[in-house]
C-alpha cells in the first residue's frame, strides 16, 4: 500500500512540483530582465527628451540668430544702396561742375579770342593806311 504512494510521488508529484519549482524560478528571472530592461528605457526616453529640449532650445537660439543676421543684412543693403545714391549724386555734381567749368573756360577763351581778332583787324587796319 505504501508503494503505490511512494510512486504516486516519485513518478508524478515529485516532477511536477520540480517542474513548478523551475517555471517560477525561469518566470522570476525573465520578470527582472523584463524590469531591468523597462528601467533602462525609461532613463533611455529621459535622456532623449532632456537631448531633444537641448536641441529644441540651441534650433531656437540659431532661428533668432539667423533673423537678427538676416536684419543686419536688410540694413546693411539699406545703407550700402543709400551711399550708392550719395555717390552717384556726388559724380553726377562733379561731371556738372566740370561741364560748367569747361564751358566758362571756353567763353573766356571764346572771348579773348575775339579780342585778339578784334585788336588784330585794327592792327591790319592801321597797316593799311600806313601803307
Amino acid at each position: 500500500m505504501y508503494i503505490g504512494i511512494v510512486r504516486v510521488l516519485v513518478y508524478i508529484l515529485l516532477p511536477i512540483g520540480v517542474l513548478l519549482t523551475m517555471q517560477i524560478l525561469g518566470l522570476s528571472c525573465l520578470q527582472h530582465h523584463h524590469d531591468s530592461l523597462v528601467d533602462d528605457l525609461v532613463e533611455a526616453g529621459k535622456q532623449m527628451n532632456t537631448q531633444k529640449e537641448k536641441h529644441k532650445k540651441k534650433a531656437q537660439e540659431l532661428e533668432q540668430r539667423a533673423v537678427q543676421i538676416q536684419d543686419a543684412l536688410h540694413k546693411q543693403i539699406a545703407t550700402e544702396e543709400q551711399r550708392i545714391e550719395e555717390r552717384a549724386q556726388e559724380m553726377a555734381a562733379q561731371v556738372i561742375q566740370a561741364r560748367i567749368k569747361g564751358n566758362q573756360a571756353r567763353q573766356k577763351t571764346g572771348a579773348k579770342m575775339t579780342t585778339a581778332s578784334s585788336t588784330s583787324s585794327t592792327s591790319d587796319v592801321a597797316m593799311q593806311k600806313r601803307v
